[in-house]
């Protein structure tokens, strides 16, 4: 376990931005009925024009800047995170939205692929370099991911009777600050576990194409022809991790402090995992937020979505604890205070940049 305390850092504004498609699942259809009954998921905005994080990241952080009363020169560095960059190589998503916002040069920017564990991690990332006693003193975190670039063509998603993952990017704005309440944060991992969540593409399948896989965990995986990449999800040892694993090390580290949050957001990973949760460390069900109902699991976003979700109307400071968990395996917490003038509601935009899209000849 990693510990890190930082004292001297402030929440300036969170925003997440959606696409404006949205996908409702037919409870007529008994697959689906069964599905949203059991991962509490009843709909998913889902871009049917090929929106990338550059898209909704772009306007979640406009969103957020005007928030804090900051232009882009203000900044000083800029993260992005994903696991669904526009390009697997290049050209990075950051450097793409340092250009298409007109950042100065002086604004540094690089990429990270942290999956649903990433707020913690990337708070202590920002937090960890605005110690530093120069620059930076401004940063932009953008995160999230999009999945219908994994579906082979837009009626193959149309088609799809139910979707596990939504589509949106989240944004942070942190500021070096005296005098501010403390933001504390904990990161864990089990390397591992790597085998129970995983993508069926990469370096190590590229010479080895077929139609099934035999996974790193011994299960066999056939690839479903609607999706351009398959993934494969031990379901029984993802449940067994968030709510074993997980809910274990917040009892060990924050059991006797539970209860003093105002708030508590987990991954929206499903109903089932987020309830489990919530019962195994008796909290009080009115301050546990989802949005799972609406917007499904949103990867590494999901926790920030939450938040512009349910607390974009404050009218007073709130104690927010989260707990992140997902791919590697890996798992964190981040304990924060947020003020009322720092939350933006979700926004639904159609944005979509075409001048790095390749073209068909």
């Amino acid at each position: 376990m990693a510990s890190f305390s930082f004292s001297n850092i402030a929440i300036r504004a969170i925003s997440t931005a959606v696409p404006v498609d949205v996908k409702k699942f037919d409870l007529s259809d008994r697959q689906a009925a069964r599905f949203v009954k059991q991962m509490g998921i009843e709909q998913v905005h889902i871009s049917l024009s090929e929106q990338t994080i550059v898209d909704l990241g772009y306007v979640a952080l406009k969103q957020a800047l005007a928030k804090a009363n900051w232009s882009t020169d203000d900044l000083d560095l800029l993260i992005v995170n994903t696991q669904s960059p526009d390009f697997a190589g290049g050209a990075g998503d950051s450097a793409l939205l340092h250009y298409y916002l007109g950042l100065k040069e002086s604004c540094a920017f690089f990429d990270t692929s942290m999956g649903c564990a990433a707020v913690p991690t990337l708070l202590t990332i920002a937090g960890s370099l605005l110690n530093n006693q120069q620059q930076p003193k401004r940063i932009a975190i953008v995160t999230g991911d999009t999945m219908w670039n994994q579906y082979r063509d837009k009626s193959s998603i149309e088609s799809k009777t139910h979707m596990l993952a939504g589509d949106s990017a989240s944004v942070l704005l942190i500021e070096k600050q005296e005098s501010v309440p403390t933001i504390e944060t904990m990161l864990f991992g089990d390397g591992s576990g790597y085998k129970h969540l995983i993508f069926l593409a990469g370096v190590k399948s590229v010479w080895h194409q077929s139609d099934s896989y035999i996974v790193p965990d011994g299960a066999q995986v056939s690839i479903d022809n609607s999706t351009q990449w398959s993934g494969y999800m031990n379901g029984i040892a993802i449940h067994e991790f968030a709510t074993g694993r997980v809910c274990d090390s917040i009892k060990k580290y924050y059991n006797d402090k539970l209860n003093s949050f105002d708030y508590v957001v987990f991954h929206q990973a499903n109903k089932q995992i987020v309830k489990t949760l919530a019962t195994k460390l008796q909290l009080d069900s009115s301050k546990v937020l989802s949005s799972l109902d609406r917007y499904g699991n949103n990867s590494s976003a999901s926790p920030l979505l939450v938040i512009c979700d349910h607390l974009s109307k404050l009218d007073h400071d709130v104690h927010i604890f989260n707990a992140s968990f997902g791919i590697g395996l890996s798992w964190g917490f981040s304990d924060f205070v947020l003020s009322p003038d720092v939350v933006c509601p979700i926004i639904e935009t159609d944005q979509h940049f075409t001048e790095h899209m390749l073209k068909p000849m």
